[in-house]
């Protein structure tokens, strides 16, 4: 599991386990893995650790999102990718109209 660290750069994170600072992109790829991996709780977690120290973290956001649906909590999920949605739009797919090109 990881903590943010307030001494640490702000695109790290510091790991439990081992007292390593991680970068974001490993935390988000770790997160990924475990909720592929079907170790929900696991993502579920990391990604709420991710916002606990970044909570302005859309890909954290998003796939938190993914993460709880995927556990079945589909009203908390829609919230979670409606927030990811409102922190970065230009990542959000909408009907293909609304798409740019």
């Amino acid at each position: 599991m990881l903590n943010g660290n307030s001494g640490a750069a702000a695109h790290h994170l510091t790991s439990e386990t081992m007292g390593d600072i991680v970068p974001i992109g490993e935390a988000l790829a770790y997160a990924e893995r475990c909720r592929s991996e079907s170790r929900l709780m696991e993502a579920e977690a990391t990604c709420r650790r991710l916002l606990e120290a970044l909570p302005d973290l859309a890909e954290a956001e998003h796939l938190l999102g993914i993460t709880v649906h995927h556990a079945g909590k589909l009203a908390e999920a829609i919230e979670h990718v409606a927030r990811a949605t409102a922190l970065a739009p230009q990542n959000a797919l909408g009907p293909p109209s609304r798409r740019s090109n």
